[in-house]
Formats: structure tokens, sequence, C-alpha cells
């Protein structure tokens, strides 16, 4: 079952997918059901009330659940050098931005705890990354000049996502 505000989203995965999709988001769907697993991949950067939302995802869950997260590590190297031009920087529909303390902070105030954390391994399109790379720096003052480097880029393939601008923690509900 799956939680999608975008309505094209929902009707995509219920008549193409055929999954279960609610229209909502987490801080507004209303559920009878209780789950061992919830997961949040890219969500917590976009929730607003992120305080309710952990609430209601513990509330959500059964006990002895869990709840896997993945988002963007604030602290990453990228993240460092790039600042305010960092290509996961994107205000303002990226509220929330975490560093692996930051986020086990916020999970463990409501009484949960760490099972694991670790990075993804992520593919992106060379197509998407070098428009998305060209973009920041054309954004930058400081960095435009390095604009041109993009055109180095193939076009036309699948490369790494730079996995340290990533991670993943899954908690358990104590």
């Amino acid at each position: 079952m799956g939680i999608e505000p975008n309505n094209f989203m929902v009707e995509y995965g219920k008549n193409i997918v055929g999954v279960d999709i609610k229209k909502g988001t987490i801080e507004t769907v209303e559920l009878e059901d209780k789950f061992d697993l919830i997961i949040l991949i890219q969500v917590v950067a976009h929730i607003y009330d992120l305080k309710s939302s952990i609430n209601r995802i513990s509330n959500f869950l059964n006990p002895d659940g869990h709840v896997l997260i993945e988002t963007w590590n604030k602290d990453s190297f990228t993240a460092r050098i790039f600042g305010k031009n960092w290509h996961e920087f994107s205000p303002p529909g990226t509220l929330n931005y975490f560093s692996k303390k930051t986020l086990n902070k916020l999970i463990f105030q409501h009484d949960f705890s760490i099972v694991g954390q670790g990075q993804p391994q992520k593919s992106i399109h060379s197509k998407h990354a070098k428009s998305l790379i060209k973009h920041k720096l054309l954004e930058s003052k400081r960095l435009k000049w390095m604009a041109g480097i993009t055109s180095l880029i193939p076009g036309n393939m699948i490369i790494p996502y730079p996995s340290e601008d990533l991670f993943w923690a899954l908690f358990k509900k104590n």
C-alpha cells in the first residue's frame, strides 16, 4: 500500500502498476491499518510538520514495527563543496535536510532505536545528471564558469549517483 500526493501518480500506480495507493501525504492520510514496515524513500525532506508526522508514523506501526528512511545527506562532500548550489538543494519543495546525526536525533525523540544505516547504490541517466549539474552551475555566480564541463558528460548512459549524497536508516519502534 502506498501514499502519494500527486493525482497522476496515484492513477498510474493503481491502473498501470496495480498497487493500492491512497491520495494524500503522511500528514493528511487516514489509515485504519497497522503496518510492520513503513518505507519513506526521499519523503522526509518534503514533510512540513516533522514531529507530528513521525508521531503519525509511529501510530501507524505495529508494536516493534520498523521505519526505513532514505534521504539526502546534508553533510556529504558535494553538499559541503557546493553549498546552496548542491544539486539536491531545491527549496521550496525540499524543506528538510538531514545528516545521519540529525535524523537520528529527530527519530530518537519519538521512541525509536536504530537498527542500521548505510548508503544506497543508485544510478541516474546521464542526460538528467547533465541537465541538473548545468542548471545548478549556471545559478551560481561563483561556479558559473564551470557549466561548460557538462559537455564532457556523455548524453545517453546510466551513471552511478554519488552515493555519499544519500543515506538510509532503519529504525525500530520501541
